[in-house]
């Protein structure tokens, strides 16, 4: 029924979201990486920037780095 409704699985729904979560503190804040990962509902700080890179095709740190320079 999600998946039907929004067009994702619940799974990459959540991911999705807390990615974009993270990209908003990564852009804004000068919080290290492993607080924003706690903050954004990982467990570990590895398995964040894993997820992040899958999902934005950059590491946090790299992403940081680019928003900051904008």
């Amino acid at each position: 029924m999600f998946k039907k409704t929004t067009g994702a699985c619940f799974c990459k729904y959540v991911n999705s979201l807390r990615i974009e979560k993270a990209k908003d503190l990564l852009g804004t804040s000068s919080y290290p990486l492993d607080y924003i990962a706690q903050k954004c509902g990982y467990k570990s700080q590895s398995h964040f920037s894993t997820t992040f890179l899958t999902y934005q095709g950059t590491s946090p740190g790299n992403f940081r780095k680019q928003a900051r320079s904008i």
